[in-house]
Parts: C-alpha cells; sequence; structure tokens
C-alpha cells in the first residue's frame, strides 16, 4: 500500500511527488537498495538511507532524498529475508528533501560563514556513491 499516492501537500505548487512509480519496486532485491532495506527489516528503529535518487521521481523537483524506513512487526505476517523469517507486515517509510533540508536547515551557509568544511559520510560503504553537495 503507498500512499498518498500523489503528494501535493508538503510541498509548494511546483513540486508533486507521484508515488505511482514506486508500486511494485521490488526493494528487497533493488541492488542500490536491498544492503539498507534486508537490514531495515531486523532493526529495532528507524533505518536512514541516502541521499539516493527516488524511484518515483520523474521531474516532481526532489532530485535527492533520504528515506526513513521502520519495519512493522506484526504477529502472523512473514517476511523472509536472507533465509531468516521475520513477523513483519513491511516499512513505513517517511521521505524527506534533501535539497529542502539542506536549504531550510542553512547547514552549508553557517559553516561556509564561519570559514569551516565538512565531511559528511554514510555507514554503508557499498552502496551506490554519492557526493555531498
Amino acid at each position: 500500500m503507498i500512499h498518498p499516492l500523489i503528494n501535493r501537500d508538503e510541498n509548494d505548487a511546483s513540486v508533486i511527488l507521484d508515488n505511482r512509480g514506486a508500486i511494485g519496486h521490488d526493494l528487497l532485491n533493488d541492488p542500490n537498495r536491498a544492503k539498507i532495506a534486508r537490514e531495515t527489516v531486523p532493526a529495532p528503529g528507524v533505518v536512514i538511507a541516502g541521499p539516493l535518487a527516488l524511484i518515483q521521481s520523474n521531474g516532481t523537483g526532489v532530485e535527492d532524498a533520504l528515506i526513513a524506513r521502520l519495519a512493522i512487526h506484526m504477529a502472523n505476517n512473514s517476511l523472509i529475508v536472507d533465509e531468516v523469517d521475520y513477523e513483519c507486515w513491511g516499512f513505513v517509510v517517511i521521505i524527506i528533501d534533501w535539497g529542502k533540508l539542506k536549504k531550510k536547515s542553512g547547514l552549508y551557509t553557517k559553516f561556509e560563514r564561519e570559514g569551516l568544511e565538512f565531511n559528511m559520510v554514510r555507514l554503508f560503504v557499498d552502496v551506490a556513491p554519492f557526493t555531498f553537495r
């Protein structure tokens, strides 16, 4: 279940996140997302991936996003990951627009103003490379 299919609520009029492109996406077997998705299933809390290009990002204005996932563990549901059967229904997902987060946080501006630099790194080094900018 993907809800909402088309999301206009949190964005200005020029940004429409059409989630229909994610329907049928096999997250656990996508080579670009499988590692972190598989590690999310047994995790006790929220796991954040990214910034990544969105599967459903077809001209929405959201170029890269942080993707926060929480596995929903429920009895009488089964999700097999790496030959382990988890009582898991699936994921709850929140998408955070990386560009908007950078702009609203002023992170880069604050560092530049102080003449400082920083380096952000990923926890998982074997995912597709990404330059934080």
